[in-house]
């Protein structure tokens, strides 16, 4: 509503936020263990959480929310997740987590609806070339040093910030400069060379291993015969894709789309570079994700 809001940030904020609220007319409160959140992401998404609530989901577009029966009790849909994909969250109050939980498993059982943890999370959200706090990129509250903190522009996040705004953002003058390219580093998405993969493997006789968990560890990243240019933050195998994907920070002008580097490769102990090449566009992003079938467009 006009005076109510919900924040679900990355990290926790409400001691901040009610920092910020003295002296004003308003009310903070951390609601976090008042309320019980699943996500239902995949193609049948929509068809699985319109047999749970009485919200016309064909009409709701992308990043909304609104109330309604959910699950048989009062509770609310976003169209949000963390997977790319089509994707609602369903919220209601946490004591009615459980009933949601069993009206989403028997509707969703024709669909073939699998519970899923964060370890698949993980693999979908890079192929979607989400980032990750605390992985991708460290927030100002936490970076150990002034050279791990980066503004959202250098984070890939530079599409979340207004700049037409009419009151000015702490740090818009930065992120200014950083949009005009005057800026440390770049974030980008990266497709690994596999064949590369598999000589390095066939030399020492023994078959490569593509894990079915994300790695969060970091790796070097180097320009193709050269210095040190960035480093991996996250990487995948895609069973999507069928590609081995990563995410990192390179410095500024060596994340052109379609830039050749090389990318650290450990096989039996022993470290290696094979080639690896800047993506542009996500890895996995279907029309469906974003699309809304029961919205009729102005002429």
């Amino acid at each position: 509503g006009p005076d109510h809001w919900r924040v679900s940030p990355s990290e926790p904020c409400a001691a901040w936020i009610g920092n910020q609220g003295r002296g004003l007319d308003v009310v903070v409160g951390d609601i976090s263990r008042d309320l019980a959140v699943l996500a239902v992401q995949g193609p049948r998404a929509r068809a699985i959480c319109d047999a749970v609530t009485d919200i016309d989901l064909s009409k709701m577009r992308f990043f909304r929310v609104e109330g309604g029966q959910v699950g048989g009790s009062s509770g609310w849909i976003s169209r949000t997740g963390y997977t790319g994909d089509l994707g609602y969250e369903l919220w209601v109050d946490a004591e009615n987590g459980p009933k949601l939980w069993d009206a989403l498993m028997t509707a969703g059982a024709p669909h073939g609806i699998e519970p899923c943890g964060l370890n698949a999370l993980d693999v979908a959200r890079i192929e979607a070339g989400f980032v990750l706090q605390g992985v991708d990129y460290v927030s100002a509250r936490f970076a150990p040093s002034e050279w791990h903190k980066v503004s959202p522009v250098e984070a890939g996040l530079g599409f979340t910030v207004d700049t037409e705004r009419e009151v000015e953002l702490l740090g818009m003058a930065t992120i200014q400069r950083h949009l005009r390219g005057d800026r440390r580093w770049t974030f980008v998405k990266l497709q690994y060379d596999v064949p590369a993969i598999e000589r390095l493997h066939d030399r020492v006789g023994i078959p490569p291993h593509f894990a079915p968990e994300a790695c969060r560890g970091t790796v070097p990243l180097y320009a193709k015969g050269g210095q040190q240019v960035g480093r991996v933050t996250s990487s995948t195998w895609s069973p999507t894709t069928k590609a081995q994907l990563a995410l990192g920070s390179v410095r500024h002008g060596f994340g052109e789309p379609g830039a050749q580097l090389e990318v650290e490769y450990t096989v039996r102990g022993e470290r290696h570079r094979i080639p690896c090449v800047v993506q542009e566009k996500p890895f996995f992003s279907p029309p469906r994700t974003r699309r809304t079938p029961g919205l009729r467009r102005s002429k």
